[in-house]
């Protein structure tokens, strides 16, 4: 089952990444609720690396 990125634009303008099956066209919703969350957080400089994940040092 092959996914795809594609480009989903409302009526009001806006723009949004989705995932969907090449196939089927169905969303795949966990990709797609990740892209949309990457996309809110874009600006932040916060990554997994600077949350202290067990290399000691602090």
């Amino acid at each position: 089952m092959p996914f795809r990125a594609e480009r989903a634009v409302a009526e009001d303008g806006s723009v949004d990444w989705v995932v969907v099956d090449v196939d089927s066209h169905e969303l795949h919703v966990e990709s797609t609720t990740f892209l949309a969350g990457r996309q809110l957080h874009q600006g932040e400089i916060a990554t997994v690396r600077g949350r202290g994940c067990g290399g000691g040092g602090s």
